[in-house]
């Protein structure tokens, strides 16, 4: 008897072992391990673009091990996600000779293997940056497009030509740029390698790197296969006797999914949270930067309050009747107290009211005497601007280092930036030589962007025309973030900055 049990114990679980991976196959759980190749945050959503066999029916983010709750979601192949594929040809005339033929094959291989959902851009560069063919998925126009390249270029700017063709983020877009290039750089301007590097080590945003040379290197370039590891990117070589087929096919997006899922509004404090996605059988984690978003915390008002603690005394069901007048003479005890707290609440209120108009007056008081503009830092720095027209006084401070500040007495445009005759002048490298402009505006002072390649940001929205500045608001490039201590228009009452770690109301006024 023991041994037909055990006969029967033992055939049970060889069965178990050759259903479960059957029939993990047949459902399609087991499949391609997932990659995140874009993700991007934005106001109060997280944007994942990622390749592998994850099933959407079942996927679970979460920020920071807090539930993000997923709003849209879609694959290539149905049409969810666009792939905008920047190809990046050097033109100049370091390109060896024998390969030139084959950047343009190339090229011809990227046209000719382009997918439903894929729309390419053409773009040379030389000592200049010139669009051949703007975003297009039709194959005859890139093509022709093509037949124009020639390797003319007298010297070429690889790092500046990347940042500037850089495309935007877009919900439901994978951005991606293939470069071209030998390596040689002759940049005596504009961004730096070291700077690209620094902006592709903070944005998810991949370079697919081919890398050309007469004949087969040894060793990769040092530097290009340092830019495609960086951003997550490929890197593959190209010479004259390259399969020209494999290597654009090596370069291929393949299958992608896209999410996007609304973050939790106490984690959008601009803070760097670990994301996890995961369908039960499938997972993969990687680090986002999230957004700046205000959100006020939600208040129960007293009424409120007394409102729910009456109705639960009295529609309690389920009580005996000797217990339900114990609790209905309890009733309006409660209502008296939550009133006199009520009363005591608001004499708090008008306590600080009379308060903040006090510290208000004194600090009025203090704007009209000379002391006004006085710091007891020695880092403190005293611009004067010109004096025709409306004008204010602004103080900005460095974040990173309050006692570095300026005040400013600005009546025509100030200019901040790394060169050495700006008004505000910060001596680091990750600041273009003129940054940004505060000039005077019929609305009150106004800030725009002036770098072609490092971006300005105000209050975390990129600065594009000019924007309105208020006090607390931070102004942020490169490595740099200034604050907006005050801002005073002579002649008028002065007004203390509002209490806002997180920058103010931004507003694009033009």
């Amino acid at each position: 008897m023991k041994s037909k049990f055990l006969s029967f114990v033992l055939g049970a679980v060889l069965c178990l072992f050759a259903i479960v991976p059957a029939s993990a196959e047949e459902s399609g759980s087991v499949g391609e391990a997932c990659t995140v190749v874009q993700a991007y945050a934005e106001k109060n959503t997280l944007d994942v673009i990622a390749r592998g066999g994850f099933d959407l029916q079942r996927v679970d983010v979460k920020v920071a091990n807090k539930q993000a709750e997923i709003v849209e979601s879609g694959t290539a192949v149905d049409g969810a996600v666009r792939v905008r594929t920047t190809i990046l040809a050097d033109v100049s005339t370091s390109i060896p000779t024998e390969t030139r033929e084959k950047v343009l094959e190339f090229i011809e291989a990227e046209i000719r293997d382009l997918a439903d959902y894929e729309e390419l851009r053409l773009v040379t560069f030389g000592d200049k940056v010139e669009v051949i063919q703007d975003f297009s998925s039709d194959r005859y126009d890139l093509s022709n497009a093509v037949k124009a390249i020639e390797f003319t270029a007298p010297e070429s700017t690889v790092y500046d030509a990347i940042n500037s063709t850089m495309n935007p983020p877009a919900a439901g877009c994978y951005n991606r740029t293939i470069v071209i290039t030998d390596g040689a750089d002759y940049a005596a301007g504009g961004i730096t390698k070291e700077e690209l590097f620094i902006r592709l080590g903070a944005e998810m945003y991949p370079i697919d790197v081919v890398g050309v040379s007469a004949e087969k290197l040894q060793n990769p370039n040092k530097d290009l296969a340092a830019l495609a590891r960086i951003s997550n990117g490929n890197y593959v070589e190209l010479y004259p006797k390259t399969d020209v087929s494999a290597c654009a096919a090596g370069l291929s997006v393949g299958e992608l999914f896209w999410l996007r899922a609304e973050v939790p509004v106490n984690l959008l404090d601009g803070s760097t949270r670990q994301v996890d996605l995961s369908d039960g059988v499938n997972s993969v984690s990687f680090d986002m930067k999230m957004s700046v978003v205000d959100a006020p915390e939600p208040v129960e008002s007293t009424s409120s309050a007394v409102e729910s603690v009456v109705s639960e005394v009295i529609s309690e069901p389920n009580v005996p009747a000797e217990d339900s007048a114990v609790r209905f003479s309890i009733a309006p005890l409660l209502i008296i107290a939550c009133a006199g707290v009520s009363i005591v609440a608001i004499v708090v209120v008008i306590l600080q009211i009379l308060k903040s108009k006090k510290s208000a007056e004194a600090e009025k008081t203090a704007s009209q005497s000379p002391s006004f503009l006085s710091d007891d830092s020695d880092k403190t720095e005293f611009v004067d601007s010109s004096d025709s027209g409306e004008q204010y006084v602004v103080r900005l401070s460095n974040t990173a280092n309050p006692n570095e500040c300026w005040v400013i007495n600005v009546t025509s445009d100030v200019i901040i930036g790394r060169a050495a005759e700006c008004a505000v002048h910060i001596d680091e490298k990750s600041v273009s030589r003129e940054q940004c402009r505060i000039a005077v505006k019929s609305a009150g002072l106004a800030l725009s962007n002036l770098s072609g390649s490092n971006p300005t940001k105000l209050n975390g929205m990129a600065v594009n025309g000019d924007m309105l500045l208020h006090a607390a608001d931070n102004i942020h490039f490169g490595r740099i973030t200034l604050r907006v201590d005050y801002i005073q228009k002579i002649g008028e009452d002065f007004s203390a900055p509002r209490d806002n770690k997180t920058g103010g109301d931004t507003e694009a006024i033009f």
